[in-house]
């Protein structure tokens, strides 16, 4: 038996309404892929700029409220407006017959004319078309909406596509989380305007100078945790060693504030057992530095650098006395080069330029150290310390005269002078 009309027009409005249902699910779908997409993307342009440019507080807090307001305009977008947006099945049916030329308006027609025939008990509402012609149309319409492919209606290509990019990204993004749970709470934190840490592949130390032990001639050093003062004498060298623990980076750097002619980064030289040197050469200002490489970009400590002038010989006057048999009295030169025969006595009378806490004579070829002792000279022009000492002149030789402030610094170039025997 063919349907009566109330049949035909449920079997209608049955394929129009699972039509539309159909799409609403679509739309939901594909916007949730899109959001999902959005989300991932997000995060993966958030992390890499707060992880390696360091963002402070106020800039990570406007960029998440930036975030934050860019994907609720996509939830609204791509999730919520076609939930809520009035679609009705006149909007399907005409999308249909759009699909498939076949229908010939038949579809919006026989929906349209079967619904105010069904309503409606008035010719007068029906277009002034009779009820048989409508039904017939109807039971038409309804045969033909059964055969149609009402899948064909929705192209899946660009869902799919859509859900292949955030399976991608979700995959990337879940996978970087799951294998770094302690990286991704701090991000987590950071985001939020917390001032989180993130755990470090590389930790750079700086292991020279950092002790009272790495201390030389030429300068002293005191460390206070993360911070290391080194008095240096002017015109001193200051070697520096860090090691690289971790993953070793392929370079370090050395990131200066002040000192005259130093730049403000230096690239350390490699050396053995993950280690890295470089020295400042004759250092005449005081400066500051610290050491990064790889993903520490802070340094284990700060290193300051304090310029002292220690003294430096003023006057050398030197007494030299022959030997008896040459029945010669005592000679006295001004200035270091030392001219006597051998046998000779010489004495020393050395002056500083500031206060002195130690001195001696160096000789460079033999090896020996001859200390001097402090006397107090009175004079017209008042008092003054000498330093003084005797050595016997036995070869031919150079000295130099080491002089040790109050801060326990040396002169790191003190000159040398001649000895000839004669």
């Amino acid at each position: 038996m063919a349907p009566d009309k109330e049949t035909n027009n449920r079997i209608l409005e049955g394929h129009l309404a699972r039509q539309l249902s159909r799409i609403k699910s679509r739309f939901l779908i594909h916007g949730t892929g899109g959001f999902l997409v959005a989300l991932a993307v997000t995060a993966t342009v958030y992390y890499p700029l707060d992880r390696y440019l360091r963002l402070p507080a106020g800039v990570r807090i406007v960029l998440s409220l930036a975030a934050l307001a860019y994907l609720a305009y996509l939830f609204h977008r791509f999730i919520l407006y076609p939930i809520k947006h009035a679609l009705s099945q006149s909007d399907v049916a005409l999308a249909t017959e759009e699909h498939f030329p076949e229908l010939r308006q038949k579809l919006i027609s026989a929906f349209q004319l079967g619904k105010a025939l069904k309503t409606s008990d008035e010719p007068g509402k029906l277009r002034n078309q009779s009820s048989a012609m409508i039904e017939a149309l109807v039971a038409d319409a309804a045969q033909h909406t059964g055969q149609i492919r009402h899948r064909e209606l929705l192209d899946p290509t660009r869902t799919r596509k859509v859900w292949a990019a955030a399976a991608v990204m979700l995959v990337l993004v879940g996978g970087f989380t799951a294998t770094h749970l302690e990286v991704a709470g701090v991000f987590l934190q950071r985001i939020l305007g917390l001032d989180a840490v993130y755990p470090r592949e590389t930790t750079i130390v700086i292991e020279r100078p950092s002790r009272v032990d790495d201390s030389g001639p030429d300068y002293r050093v005191v460390r206070d945790g993360r911070k290391i003062d080194v008095t240096l004498s002017a015109g001193g060298d200051l070697p520096v060693l860090a090691r690289a623990n971790g993953v070793v980076p392929s370079e370090v750097l050395l990131h200066v504030q002040g000192g005259r002619g130093i730049p403000s980064k230096v690239t350390m030289s490699t050396r053995e057992n993950n280690r890295f040197r470089h020295t400042f050469r004759r250092v005449s200002e005081g400066f500051s530095f610290t050491a990064t490489g790889g993903d520490d970009y802070e340094g284990d400590a700060l290193v300051t650098v304090s310029i002292v002038h220690p003294p430096k010989v003023e006057t050398v006057r030197t007494t030299v006395e022959a030997p008896a048999y040459t029945r010669k009295e005592p000679t006295v030169h001004e200035g270091g080069a030392i001219e006597a025969l051998l046998g000779s006595s010489v004495q020393f009378d050395i002056t500083a330029t500031a206060a002195v806490e130690s001195a001696i004579v160096k000789f460079l070829e033999s090896g020996q150290e001859l200390p001097l002792t402090p006397v107090v000279v009175e004079n017209d022009g008042g008092s003054r310390t000498v330093y003084q000492g005797k050595f016997l002149v036995t070869e031919s030789d150079h000295y130099q005269v080491e002089l040790v402030g109050l801060e326990g610094l040396r002169n790191p170039h003190p000159g040398s002078y001649a000895i000839v025997a004669l």
